[in-house]
């Protein structure tokens, strides 16, 4: 399983996509990503992802506004299969931020090479904290980063998460 998000933003609006990687043979047929209602965030799924095939790749785009004050950090969860389940927390200040990536092994097999990755892009510097490398059977693991906005950017920060 890959994911990858790519997000922009112009003022308290943006727009984001959800890139959903299945590398197996399987087709997943219960994809779901749920964005929990946040006071201060008003968000727009599009068109639903609800599958995606065995070596294809689905996306879920969504529409994002800052409506007002944040008292909770916005998070977002991405199940797959009832197996796999993605979810990401982040808190920017100014031009600095730090994010947490979770990985939920739902499955009873565990998960011996996990990778984030990021790649680097011009007018972000990024540092990963403690590297996430497995996720027992039933257990969740976090990847730390922090993000830094270090000049104008011509192109779009991707992540890829590799389990």
């Amino acid at each position: 399983v890959q994911i990858g998000c790519k997000s922009e933003f112009r003022g308290r609006q943006g727009r984001m996509a959800i890139y959903v990687g299945n590398k197996t043979d399987t087709f997943f047929s219960s994809v779901k990503v749920h964005l929990p209602d946040t006071p201060g965030v008003r968000t727009q799924l599009g068109q639903p992802l609800l599958s995606v095939g065995a070596k294809q790749q689905g996306a879920q785009s969504l529409m994002v506004e800052a409506t007002g004050s944040l008292s909770n950090v916005p998070t977002m969860s991405i199940v797959i299969s009832e197996a796999v389940q993605i979810g990401c927390k982040s808190e920017f200040r100014g031009r600095q931020g730090r994010m947490a990536i979770y990985v939920g092994n739902k499955t009873d097999t565990f998960f011996s090479s996990v990778k984030v990755h990021l790649p680097d892009t011009p007018g972000v510097r990024t540092q990963l904290g403690q590297p996430l490398l497995s996720v027992g059977a039933k257990q969740q693991g976090a990847q730390s980063l922090m993000v830094e906005a270090t000049g104008s950017l011509s192109n779009v920060p991707t992540m890829s998460i590799v389990i």
